[in-house]
């Protein structure tokens, strides 16, 4: 729980766009990706509003192109109007708004990072992840899901995993920096984003042999972690969620409707 002054954080939400515009949100004639809406409600409106109800989450940030995004909901509107909820100019990718943030803020207490195409996180998902994250005493944290928990409750949803010995993982969009100094991670992050087509090249950043380890998959996820706290040149943690719901987040048509099926059966 976050329940200490010590471990109060902010939230930042990403919400930049594509130079070319999402088909998702062409096809529901929304101006914007993250106000797609999922069972009614737009995806930034879940993801802020369950941040919001986070303990120890005292501020949210929204990175996007622009700070009318703000003002495209009431209820965002009032989080705003109301101090909670703040925007972020966002810097062409994922990884370069989050080294932006960070370095802006240069903040001694934590952050924690999510996209706002993740309808289906809960407070419950966010807190376990930041104890969890607190626990590992590393200066950055990212959650993961394992293949087992993932294809338990959706066995013919389509998700890339990432195969290490023992177990496949796919990420969950949760991320956490222990201070500022985690933008040296994001520019880490900045350099896995342009290898993401190239995995030998990627694979190449966590040093010698790395890549033929990875093919006779020899590299479990805590092996990782290692190569990539080497890297980066400071302690990272992966830490697995109990949830499945946290691996699955909005990017296709299939998505949505597997989104809008589980928010309809936990209406029920």
């Amino acid at each position: 729980m976050l329940d200490s002054p010590s471990k109060t954080l902010t939230a930042l939400v990403l919400a930049g766009e594509r130079a070319e515009g999402d088909p998702l949100a062409r096809d529901a004639k929304v101006p914007h990706k993250s106000l797609l809406e999922v069972r009614g409600v737009p995806m930034l409106v879940r993801v802020v509003g369950c941040l919001a109800a986070v303990p120890g989450v005292d501020r949210v940030l929204v990175s996007s192109g622009s700070a009318d995004l703000l003002d495209a909901h009431p209820e965002l509107s009032r989080l705003r109007a109301a101090g909670t909820l703040e925007h972020r100019e966002s810097a062409g990718s994922p990884a370069s708004s989050v080294e932006l943030v960070l370095t802006r803020e240069n903040s001694p207490r934590p952050m924690l990072v999510t996209t706002s195409d993740h309808p289906l996180l809960t407070p419950d998902m966010v807190e376990h992840f930041c104890s969890e994250a607190e626990r590992s005493g590393a200066e950055v944290a990212a959650a993961v899901v394992s293949d087992a928990v993932f294809r338990a409750r959706f066995p013919d949803a389509r998700r890339t995993f990432i195969p290490l010995r023992g177990e496949g993982v796919t990420g969950a969009n949760l991320f956490w920096f222990r201070s500022g100094q985690g933008a040296a991670a994001a520019r880490f992050w900045k350099q896995t984003e342009t290898f993401r087509k190239k995995p030998w090249r990627l694979a190449g950043l966590l040093g010698p042999g790395t890549w033929g380890l990875f093919l006779l998959r020899r590299i479990d996820l805590e092996g990782a972690a290692r190569r990539i706290s080497k890297a980066v040149g400071m302690s990272v943690a992966a830490i697995r969620l109990p949830y499945p719901e946290a691996g699955l987040d909005v990017d296709k048509p299939a998505d949505l409707i597997l989104a809008e099926r589980v928010l309809c059966e936990l209406d029920a």
